[in-house]
């Protein structure tokens, strides 16, 4: 196994720290046994870079690990004769990065690298070995594969024509392969460090060195993590909470299988936490009414990098005391580790007090110890709870304890896992099911904000299925679509200002998925503006395909659903994401971030004030159907 790095640094411009950035990171990677192929200055043009990704693709092989670094100016720039019209369109926007001699760009030969590229090479990338991971530290980085002290990494006024004509040149040379995923390259981590639309920073240190604000957060985070293994899930939430806590309208972005160790091969299993972080000596947690928060949840906040919740090493007990949509207040009962609480450490559930599922237990025979174990872990869970004795309010699901196997059913009776054998060591596995059926069934409760959470209803929710390249629009009641059909959403910003949209499915059995993954803080759509969920990228809408779940029974039909939740902010809500009832590891999660942890867990920039205290407004629409059962069962 290899590891091997393509580290480049364009400072263009009026950039300043670029270089710096590009060493201290390639640094870093070659005393982690990383070989690096560092581009600077000369070495850093649109021909340079380009051959520097095709060597590394040259270079790999299956097992080795791979990063990829770009630090420098990020361009977006409007089509000027974009119109939601109902056509397949990936964005109103094309988006690249800016090489050493991108001035020099004139019509008919653009010198930037477009997203599409970038896609396509990581494309081929990812088909030689899976261990690759992508960071860009410029402006408008998500969806792409730096005033007195600070400087902004943005261009934005390149002639859309050029670009225009630049991507109908790659798409005739086939340099957009039908291969490219539709909702991001699931095989790579990809770091960035704004969203869309949003604006990435530079800035003076105090000891006088020019610095990417995402890039000096990523390497601290690095050295306070020394040589313990740490999943980029963890590591970038300390990345973006301290990028926030300087710069509060830049918020880096990771997608992928954050779940990987970062910088190194495997996976590491953590729970999901929510970031602290503190402002005018009060303190807070990221995470609100959208994920599921309650006031009276107690949460332990731990020293980073805590991947779960220890109470000998624990800095603070937080307890709930205020929820918004986004975030919630904490009342910290102190150790005397306080001082060791900064921004992005990471706060696990110790106590919810939110709304627990019943469960109904029927014992057919099993051992009183198996009966017991089950109602034990029943009762400490966050979500889920044993029914009363003598009935009396609707059970979630059932589970029937025999002398050979465990069953669980739905509260339609539909089983929802294949049996497991009557043994200890499934109870964790059953429960953790239940918790699974429970998330399901409260994100299709969730409501639209109430009061000043409210969001105007100004977005136009479309969907149904593709056939060939051409959509078919669904509506009306409950319909029946078969495994293997392609489904579509899309979204119509009617309004004034801009909106963010996340849309999930809850799959038979009640798996949660975002399916906007290449924006996992939600799709920006813009006034007059569409968003499509199924498109691939640059590319035709494909839809998103249908599957039996494999560890659900074909008995019968089983329910499913979208749920599109609607932002008048940007909101990471993966916290929502859950594993199936039978799982091989700890799937990723994340945080609009407050009531959806009740349901997981029971240009330049301003620098303006951070506006936590102003609400954020949400809607939420839920579309369902029935999914038919195969014609022959599931293998176990």
């Amino acid at each position: 196994m290899a590891r091997r790095a393509l580290v480049i640094g364009s400072q263009t411009y009026d950039l300043k720290g670029v270089v710096s950035d590009a060493r201290g990171l390639s640094s870093v990677l070659q005393a982690r046994g990383f070989e690096v192929d560092l581009r600077v200055g000369q070495d850093a043009t649109r021909e340079g870079i380009l051959e520097g990704y095709h060597r590394l693709i040259r270079s790999c092989s299956a097992g080795d690990c791979a990063v990829v670094y770009f630090s420098g100016h990020g361009g977006r720039v409007r089509d000027p004769e974009y119109r939601p019209d109902g056509r397949p369109r990936l964005s109103s926007h094309e988006q690249f990065i800016v090489p050493e001699d991108f001035q020099f760009s004139r019509e008919g030969d653009f010198r930037g690298i477009t997203a599409l590229e970038l896609s396509a090479l990581q494309a081929r990338l990812t088909a030689l070995t899976r261990e690759v991971t992508v960071i860009l530290d410029c402006c408008f980085a998500a969806c792409m594969s730096r005033a007195s002290g600070i400087r902004a990494k943005a261009l934005s006024d390149t002639p859309y024509g050029w670009i225009a004509a630049h991507l109908e040149s790659l798409r005739e040379r086939g340099v957009a392969p039908a291969s490219l995923h539709v909702e991001g390259n699931p095989h790579a981590v990809r770091m960035v460090a704004s969203g869309v639309d949003e604006t990435a920073f530079e800035y003076l240190t105090a000891r006088g060195v020019w610095v990417g604000a995402m890039t000096d957060a990523l390497l601290a985070a690095l050295d306070e993590a020394g040589q313990l293994p740490v999943s980029w899930e963890l590591l970038g939430r300390r990345v973006r909470e301290r990028v926030i806590s300087m710069f509060p309208f830049q918020r880096p972005e990771l997608e992928g299988p954050v779940q990987r160790i970062a910088l190194a091969l495997g996976e590491v299993a953590s729970s999901p936490g929510l970031p602290y972080f503190g402002r005018e000596g009060r303190h807070f947690l990221r995470g609100g009414r959208l994920h599921g928060v309650n006031v009276g949840d107690e949460y332990l906040v731990m020293p980073f990098p805590a991947s779960r919740a220890d109470p000998a090493h624990g800095l603070a007990r937080a307890s709930v005391i205020h929820v918004d949509t986004g975030s919630c207040e904490v009342r910290l009962e102190t150790s005397n580790r306080t001082l060791e609480l900064t921004p992005g450490s990471p706060a696990f559930l110790v106590r919810a007090a939110g709304r627990k599922r019943s469960v109904q237990v029927i014992d057919d025979g099993a051992e009183g110890s198996l009966a017991g174990a089950l109602r034990i872990r029943l009762e400490a869970s966050g979500l889920v709870r044993p029914a009363p004795e003598g009935g009396g309010e609707p059970s979630l699901a059932t589970v029937s304890l025999g002398t050979s196997f465990i069953e669980v059913r739905d509260r339609d009776g539909c089983r929802v896992a294949y049996p497991l054998q009557a043994e200890p060591g499934a109870v964790g596995q059953v429960v953790h099911g239940l918790e699974t059926l429970a998330r399901a069934q409260a994100l299709r409760e969730l409501e639209s904000g109430p009061g000043a959470d409210t969001l105007e209803d100004r977005m136009c929710v479309e969907w149904g299925v593709v056939e060939g390249s051409k959509s078919r629009r669904l509506s009306g009641e409950r319909r029946l679509l078969e495994p293997g059909e392609r489904v579509y959403v899309r979204l119509v910003n009617d309004g004034p200002e801009r909106l963010f949209a996340s849309v999930f499915d809850i799959g038979v059995g009640g798996r949660i998925t975002l399916l906007n993954r290449s924006q996992p803080s939600g799709m920006l759509i813009e006034p007059g503006g569409d968003g499509w969920v199924g498109m691939r990228c640059g590319q035709d809408l494909v839809g998103i395909e249908l599957r039996w779940p494999d560890a659900v029974p074909a008995d019968a039909p089983g329910l499913e659903s979208l749920v599109v939740i609607i932002s008048d902010r940007p909101q990471d809500l993966r916290l929502l994401e859950t594993g199936g009832l039978r799982p091989r590891a700890s799937s990723p999660r994340s945080q609009l971030q407050s009531l959806l942890e009740l349901i997981a867990w029971g240009g330049g920039r301003d620098l303006r004030p951070l506006e936590e205290d102003s609400p954020v407004r949400y809607m939420v629409r839920h579309l369902e159907f029935m999914l038919q059962c195969p014609t022959r069962p599931v293998p176990a």
